[in-house]
């Protein structure tokens, strides 16, 4: 059982490091759109900021249109066309608001992006203990620098900005997001 167990250690190894010498891929930024839009697309996801200042921002979607965020400062939660924010313990009601619904123009806004950031292709890169495709995002007017993170299933599991980190998981589970008034 020793010898099997390694046997498929070793061929994970070799798997992994010829997919890492693969050449990077002729369109990058149109593999991270494709991969940002199949995120997106997901039924669910799960998603975690962990902030250098040790902020935590823990939130659950539901596609098309509902959000649960907790946050150190309060509570918000989406439903269609309105949203709750709780604050030093009570809620508050605003109609006609809801972030998710700007995800709908998002085509646009990557169109609207474009020349605006380069996108290289970093290739087969292993994080958290798990072999993801790397890639890096500059803003062209800053200089600044954005490490993005997919999976093999094409949709983005971990965003690096400088220190602060966006995780995303629990594509697919059942979440219930429920009006809390």
């Amino acid at each position: 059982m020793r010898s099997f167990s390694i046997s498929v250690g070793l061929l994970a190894t070799i798997a992994f490091t010829a997919m890492s010498a693969l050449p990077a891929r002729a369109d990058a930024g149109g593999d991270l759109e494709n991969a940002l839009l199949n995120t997106f697309k997901q039924p669910s996801y799960h998603m975690r900021m962990n902030m250098v200042n040790g902020n935590v921002i823990d939130g659950d979607v539901v596609t098309p249109d509902r959000m649960h965020i907790v946050m150190k400062s309060g509570e918000m939660i989406a439903i269609g066309q309105t949203t709750y924010f709780k604050l030093n313990g009570a809620w508050q009601k605003l109609p006609g608001v809801n972030p998710m619904l700007t995800r709908a123009d998002l085509l646009h806004t990557l169109q609207a992006s474009k020349g605006k950031y380069s996108v290289a292709d970093l290739g087969m890169k292993v994080v958290d203990g798990v072999p993801l495709h790397a890639y890096r995002t500059t803003d062209l007017a800053n200089k600044k620098t954005t490490m993005i993170y997919v999976d093999g299933r094409q949709r983005i599991v971990r965003i690096d900005t400088g220190a602060d980190i966006m995780r995303f998981t629990r594509f697919g589970e059942n979440v219930s997001i429920t009006p809390p008034m």
